[in-house]
């Protein structure tokens, strides 16, 4: 078996998109900031996305059911800072955050916004893996917008080749 420093080690070398997944439960927001994001179907058009079971948004999540997928630009390090530093309802400043029209919080500026419904989950281990289904889609209104990417632990953009 693999020791844990040598898989997050291995795991650091990948790119990956930042997102913050976010949910709505009696008016009080909860939300994590998450890599584990991928596309899963475009018939139905759905997500896959993992959650630690211990984080803040596992109950709330699994509870309302639906949730927002939020991924971050390159101008939006500053979220991921604010997640880091704060816990709950303090990560959502009004200014940076609004609502979607299904209710879930929804980041302003993000590069794209997924409104999700839960259609399943599974059991990860240590994580939950849903499975969700689109309800709407939120895109930037800079077409220049690139996506804040994660690798070797520290902030990326991508360059194309």
């Amino acid at each position: 078996m693999v020791d844990t420093e040598t898989f997050r080690s291995a795991m650091g070398k990948m790119v990956n998109s930042i997102a913050a997944i976010a949910t709505m439960q009696d008016a009080i927001p909860f939300g994590i900031i998450a890599t584990a994001v991928a596309s899963l179907s475009d018939s139905p058009p759905s997500l896959l996305v993992c959650v630690n079971k211990s984080s803040s948004i596992y109950r709330p999540l699994t509870t309302t059911k639906k949730f927002s997928v939020n991924f971050l630009s390159t101008a939006q390090q500053d979220i991921v800072t604010q997640f880091g530093e704060k816990a709950g309802a303090a990560r959502f400043h009004p200014d940076k955050w609004g609502s979607s029209r299904g209710g879930q919080p929804v980041l302003k500026g993000a590069v794209v916004s997924f409104d999700c419904e839960l259609s399943a989950e599974f059991d990860g281990h240590t994580h939950a893996i849903f499975s969700s289904l689109i309800k709407r889609i939120t895109t930037a209104e800079d077409p220049e917008a690139e996506c804040l990417l994660w690798t070797n632990r520290q902030f990326a953009r991508h360059h194309l080749l």
